[in-house]
């Protein structure tokens, strides 16, 4: 046990075991049991003056409850030292040693003096953080912020949805090299995320660490879409090339915004549920975004005649839809908080080590689990869904608008429901309750055929709409949680890297969906075709179909479940966790 290794949770659990310190040091001289000593009629000093050091203070018998009740806190200008005590007198100094010297001068001998260095003293940090987590975040700036996640959304879910039938309705190419050409671009993604991530945490600017890279993945990212959508007239290995390159493009522009992006929710407040609040602007534009990404692009291409011109119009408006909120994004968050860059206290340890202290955060580790195969199943889903409802449910482009409509307009009106169940019955119930409606969604689809009606439709779309509110801001809402149970165990600022395994852990799922699936739809015969045209499928390519919309999104979600049943991390615990101090 260090010096200053005794927290006022320690008090407020009435320890009998104390450490008798000595007041000028703080040095640990030995371990002993108090709970036999007299220490009755201990000295107090009557004043302290010529300081304006805040002090606590606990009073009781050992092994016994306390007179006064929990420790409090007060101004030696306003409150003499209590004296006079039949019982054990523990002073639990915040202060420095020189007043703690004072204080230890004027008592008897036998008073159990605990010298202990807090944040307010130590942290200039501190009192400004505390002050931060009381206060409610301003509306525009929390609005500047979740619009940059409608970008997020269109990025992600165009190329996911509208890639694979690009390729196979309308260029001509195999599902298997649609899927095998995004997974290529999913794995560079993972190296690209780590490196954004550990870059933007070490970045010193004007503009905050987070900022500058916000504003260049704008640029890029929007660059990328019209790439990809608005080809050249090239064909074979040319067009695989071509591809290739850019989706790759494309992965960089979505590193580059959303990794320094997720990161910053965990510096812009302290507040354990105005983090769930700031979130939420989060998920209110992820469901515009899902609804302009899915419902609003299948108009523009149906509109467009289902080929080569409906896809370019879907290239051009997604590229200027994410230029526009994430330029916007950076705009509007240009008065967050700045979190400059922390090494933890004391030597810095071993890559090796800090990479065991990662793995070691064990709520970290289980979020990360089920969000892996949460988000497989997304992705899993998201590269059937289209041509599911093409092939098999035979509604065309006009059924993925009403499905998403309902979905994301339910999605945007839940929000609030969900900020307040997370209040009212923790993240992580509802984050459990949100993956289970997913998950019996998912399965219902190997009930549905040919011939479904539009009600149908918004109904599964406004049941996927409530599931998928929760799941992303309870998800997301959590993440800031294990970036603060990180700080105080190793002391250290590390958002982006959490934010880049986060991210890491989003394109692996996102990279083997899209791979699993092209290699499942291959073997099992599905046809490809060209101009838009929807040709008849096998019967094994309309099974393999099925596997993909309902059976292997729903066997996956469900394992997410039983994942998130072994989490433990909550609002409590984060508040009886003590600051990190260094070892000496």
């Amino acid at each position: 046990m260090v010096a200053g290794d005794v927290s006022r949770p320690a008090i407020a659990r009435q320890s009998i075991l104390l450490r008798k310190r000595d007041a000028l040091s703080g040095d640990d001289l030995s371990d002993d049991d108090l709970s036999g000593d007299d220490l009755s009629g201990a000295a107090c000093p009557s004043s302290l003056n010529n300081s304006s050091t805040p002090w606590e203070y606990g009073l009781g018998r050992l092994n016994g409850p306390y007179h006064h009740g929990a420790a409090r806190e007060f101004s030696h200008r306003e409150h003499d030292w209590p004296c006079g005590l039949s019982a054990a007198a523990v002073c639990h100094i915040v202060g420095n040693s020189h007043c703690a010297s004072r204080i230890a001068g004027r008592a008897k001998p036998g008073t159990t003096i605990i010298v202990q260095p807090t944040d307010a003293q130590n942290s200039a940090e501190t009192a400004p953080a505390k002050k931060q987590a009381e206060e409610k975040l301003p509306f525009l700036l929390c609005t500047g912020f979740g619009v940059g996640s409608l970008g997020i959304a269109t990025m992600l879910n165009v190329p996911t949805v509208f890639f694979p039938v690009l390729m196979t309705t309308v260029l001509g190419q195999s599902a298997a090299l649609a899927g095998a050409l995004l997974t290529i671009s999913k794995l560079y993604d993972i190296l690209a995320d780590i490196a954004i991530g550990v870059a933007s945490d070490r970045t010193k600017s004007r503009m905050g660490r987070r900022r500058p890279y916000l504003a260049a993945g704008a640029i890029i990212g929007a660059a990328s879409l019209v790439m990809v959508f608005i080809p050249p007239a090239i064909t074979g290995w040319a067009l695989t090339a071509y591809m290739a390159v850019a989706l790759i493009i494309y992965s960089t522009g979505y590193s580059l915004f959303a990794v320094p992006y997720v990161a910053m929710a965990g510096e812009m407040t302290d507040g354990y549920h105005e983090r769930t609040r700031l979130l939420s602007f989060r998920t209110f534009f992820i469901a515009i975004g899902q609804l302009l990404a899915a419902a609003g692009m299948a108009a523009l291409v149906d509109w467009g005649g289902g080929g080569a011109q409906g896809y370019a119009l879907l290239g051009a408006a997604s590229g200027t839809i994410v230029f526009t909120t994430m330029m916007l994004s950076f705009i509007g968050t240009r008065n967050a908080r700045k979190v400059e860059w922390v090494e933890a206290k004391g030597p810095r340890p071993p890559r090796m080590e800090q990479v065991k202290t990662i793995i070691g955060n064990t709520p970290f580790m289980q979020l990360m689990g089920a969000k892996t195969f949460l988000y497989l199943a997304i992705s899993i889903i998201s590269t059937t869904k289209l041509l599911f409802l093409l092939n098999v449910l035979k509604v065309g482009y006009e059924g993925l608008v009403h499905l998403t409509m309902s979905q994301n307009i339910v999605a945007m009106l839940i929000v609030p429901f969900w900020t307040w169940a997370g209040r009212k019955f923790g993240k992580t119930r509802s984050y459990q309750a949100a993956i289970l409606i997913l998950s019996s969604l998912y399965a219902s689809y190997y009930f549905t055929s040919e011939g479904i009606t539009v009600l149908e439709l918004w109904i599964r779309g406004a049941v996927n709409g409530i599931a998928a509110s929760g799941v992303t801001l309870m998800g997301i809402s959590m993440l800031p949680d294990v970036m603060e149970f990180d700080r105080k165990r190793t002391g250290a600022r590390r958002e982006g890297v959490f934010s880049s395994i986060y991210a890491f852990m989003e394109k692996v799922a996102f990279a083997i969906g899209p791979g699993l699936m092209g290699v499942l739809f291959a073997v099992a015969g599905f046809v490809p075709s060209t101009g838009g045209q929807i040709v008849e499928q096998s019967a094994s390519a309309v099974h393999a179909l099925y596997a993909g919309i309902a059976i292997i999104p729903a066997l996956l979600t469900l394992t997410s479940f039983m994942i998130m049943t072994r989490y433990r991390l909550n609002e409590q615990a984060l508040a009886d966790m003590p600051e990190y101090t260094a070892q000496a």
